[in-house]
């Protein structure tokens, strides 16, 4: 088995992704769930927000590509930069989904010098807004964080209505189903064994 199950009922095969898998849904859905820096903040902190932050952030006409950056995170979780440098297996499956995602939702990849300016700038942002105690990082110390980004803590559902709704701005969709999808997103959801979360 190489597929993973998703909530709304769908499948994505990790080894060989194909851009019908990917829905904007499953994508706002799964980011909105996936911790920045392994989840070492005060508060949870996800790629969602992070994803909206670097869709504002990038020129106009890469904020697509901004927002989705991470996309493949929503399928294969966020790993820690230094992990991941390490792991070329990894590196090659996130590279395969995201061509497939980028074919999807139709913006540039690999990922433009300005995405990752913008990615590495906000990165060290978060780092010391997020976790004020850290050590800097030897790679990054050149780059300068932004002045004045501000970075509140949100639930999921938020995450994921914010990402869809900067989605919906970006591509400039009319309103039709995204508020349903909403609603989906933002349920209260069944309590599971003794209700505790």
């Amino acid at each position: 088995m190489t597929w993973i199950g998703l909530y709304e009922g769908g499948r994505v095969d990790l080894l060989h992704p194909r851009p019908e898998q990917f829905t904007i849904e499953d994508i706002a859905r799964g980011l909105s769930r996936v911790n920045r820096f392994a989840g070492h903040t005060h508060e949870p902190y996800s790629v969602a927000q992070h994803s909206v932050i670097v869709s504002r952030l990038v020129p106009p006409e890469l904020a697509l590509c901004g927002l989705l950056h991470d996309a493949s995170e929503a399928y294969l979780g966020d790993l820690v930069r230094p992990l991941k440098q390490r792991l070329p297996g990894y590196v090659e499956l996130e590279a395969r989904m995201m061509l497939a995602i980028a074919e999807r939702f139709d913006f540039p990849w690999p990922k433009p010098v300005e995405v990752r300016e913008v990615d590495n700038r906000l990165l060290v942002t978060e780092r010391d807004l997020l976790q004020p105690k850290a050590p800097a990082w030897e790679s990054l110390r050149d780059v300068k964080p932004y002045p004045r980004v501000q970075i509140s803590y949100e639930l999921p559902a938020r995450a994921a209505g914010n990402f869809l709704r900067r989605y919906e701005e970006i591509v400039g969709d009319e309103p039709g189903e995204l508020p349903s999808v909403m609603n989906r997103l933002t349920d209260n959801p069944r309590p599971f064994g003794d209700g505790a979360y």
